[in-house]
């Protein structure tokens, strides 16, 4: 009920009460109570007036003696209030909490969004100025070096070789482009070797482009990208294709002059490949790296080929000028993954990945990992993972600490050889787990980079193996018998040092068979499987195979 009903009470009461219930706001079933028990006590104390006079004077100093109505309805609302049940103001208080905190959240949420990065270095001129040299541009190899791709012809297309054993539906569907990675002679058709002929001949100008350019003492690019907000993520890398070919050319061209009596020639161009592969091994993008390794490899692998079907045709003085030649370009490099351009890629996508803001820390911004996720395959949209990035990811700052902890941890294991990180216990992808744990942005962005350094330490070692294979030949040469050890080829003067086995931690294996020597690493399963070469699921030889060696000599018939 909204007003007072009460008929021993004048008028003047029932206005009193109902202004103290107005200024109550409680519950409507307090409120009523309230009522009744102010309007029954009026009515017990006007109980002994004798007249309608003598009950108003009365009320009215009851009035005055209450005192005001908004004041004791505030007084009565309390009291109240402390009189309820705990378990009732418990629920209040938790709804009251609740609400609070729903609010907060909806303004967190409105900030957490509205959050933008700010850049404040292009990265895209840092990397351009770190992978410079204090050199003028005529000391480049690039320009020459991209001449060299725009002259390339492409390897042709072969016709299709029709097998008249077999119905037409089963006949090759599509000819084959020549092979041209680097393998025997040996294993071509005579058909191919003619194409091959021919595409040399045709490449001759790229040839001697790529020579020019490995005059020039250095190498650098000037990197790019396909917008205009420079961000490394987009920077272009169009030439690396190209580069494999220039490389594959200059081998099989080694090859080709092997075959026809030019083997000084022949040598010379593998090394030719070694130094263009050196060239490109700035230490700057991982991915231009990896690209250099492998030409290297694939030179060290041609001149393997050449030495073993040839070697009785080299002579001594030969012998002697290309180890002097390979030791001078091993002697002075340095093998190593460097990670100095990696580490810019990173700090450039911190810098567009947080938000910058006076109010509050950065924290991460939405948009832009979405995106990441989606291309990296991240489940960012997973309800953990949401409230991870809203509350508890680390800021900026914590990141950018994070990832120059993982980048000088890299620096650290990439020193180590397969067998020394073995030997002291580290595995790597265990410890950038515990150096990234907690942060998505790191865990999305860095890529797995345990067989990274590995495949530094394999080159060296096949750099090392073909250097020892070729002083093994030139020790045969000038006294008539192989080394007993590859100590002897130390003591002659023939090696700096006995080359070491990253997978062992010991000299490379050489023994002396009937058929010669075998010279070979106990390779990534850690096992000295006595030279057997690895092989792939085909049952093919493999380079660098998990399920036995890697033979250096004899060399393969198809590595």
């Amino acid at each position: 009920m909204d007003k007072t009903e009460h008929n021993n009470v004048p008028a003047v009461v029932t206005d009193y009460i109902d202004a103290i219930i107005k200024k109550m706001r409680y519950r409507k079933k307090v409120r009523a109570e309230v009522r009744r028990e102010l309007a029954d006590h009026f009515a017990d104390a006007l109980a002994g007036c004798n007249n309608d006079d003598e009950r108003n004077a009365q009320a009215q100093a009851m009035i005055e003696e209450f005192g005001d109505a908004m004041l004791l309805g505030v007084l009565l609302r309390r009291a109240k209030k402390r009189c309820r049940p705990l378990w009732r103001t418990l629920i209040v208080r938790a709804f009251q909490m609740v609400g609070i905190l729903f609010m907060m959240l909806i303004l967190y949420i409105g900030w957490f969004f509205s959050g933008r990065p700010i850049i404040t270095t292009n990265y895209l001129e840092v990397m351009n100025s770190q992978v410079r040299p204090v050199a003028d541009d005529n000391q480049n190899a690039r320009p020459f070096y991209r001449k060299a791709i725009d002259a390339f012809v492409l390897p042709p297309t072969l016709p299709p070789a029709d097998d008249p054993s077999l119905p037409p539906e089963l006949q090759p569907a599509a000819p084959e482009v020549l092979d041209i990675s680097p393998r025997p002679l040996a294993t071509m058709t005579s058909q191919e070797k003619q194409f091959l002929a021919d595409w040399l001949a045709a490449n001759e100008q790229s040839e001697t482009l790529i020579r020019q350019g490995n005059r020039k003492p250095y190498y650098w690019q000037t990197y790019s990208t396909n917008s205009e907000t420079s961000e490394l993520m987009g920077v272009l890398l169009p030439d690396l294709a190209d580069y494999r070919r220039l490389a594959n050319l200059l081998c099989m061209k080694a090859l080709w002059q092997a075959q026809h009596g030019q083997l000084n020639d022949s040598l010379d161009t593998v090394l030719e490949s070694y130094q263009f592969g050196r060239h490109l091994h700035n230490k700057n993008i991982l991915i231009e790296q990896l690209v250099a390794i492998a030409i290297k490899a694939n030179a060290m692998k041609s001149m393997r080929i050449i030495l073993a079907e040839h070697a009785d045709q080299l002579d001594k003085t030969t012998l002697t000028a290309v180890r002097n030649h390979l030791a001078e370009i091993v002697s002075t490099e340095d093998f190593l993954i460097g990670f100095e351009g990696e580490k810019l890629f990173m700090y450039d996508e911190i810098q567009r990945s947080f938000t910058q803001t006076r109010i509050g820390s950065s924290h991460l911004f939405i948009q832009r990992i979405s995106r990441l996720g989606s291309l990296t395959g991240s489940d960012y949209g997973a309800a953990g993972q949401w409230f991870h990035i809203l509350f508890t990811h680390p800021d900026r700052e914590e990141t950018l600490a994070a990832a120059d902890r993982f980048y000088a941890a890299m620096d650290e294991f990439a020193r180590y050889s397969p067998a020394q990180l073995r030997q002291k216990g580290i595995n790597i992808n265990e410890r950038v787990e515990e150096l990234i744990k907690g942060n998505f942005f790191l865990s999305i962005l860095i890529p797995a980079l345990e067989r990274v350094a590995e495949v530094a330490h394999r080159s060296k070692a096949e750099s090392l193996a073909t250097l020892a294979v070729l002083a093994i030949l030139e020790y045969q040469k000038q006294s008539g018998s192989l080394p007993q050890s590859l100590d002897a080829l130390v003591s002659s003067g023939l090696l700096q040092s006995v080359p070491v086995d990253p997978y062992s931690n010991q000299p490379l294996v050489y023994k002396i068979t009937d058929a010669g020597f075998t010279l070979y690493s106990v390779g990534p399963n850690f096992n000295d499987d006595d030279g057997v070469m690895g092989t792939d699921e085909q049952g093919r030889p493999r380079q660098w195979s998990t399920n036995s060696d890697m033979l250096f000599w004899p060399v393969p018939e198809r590595e």
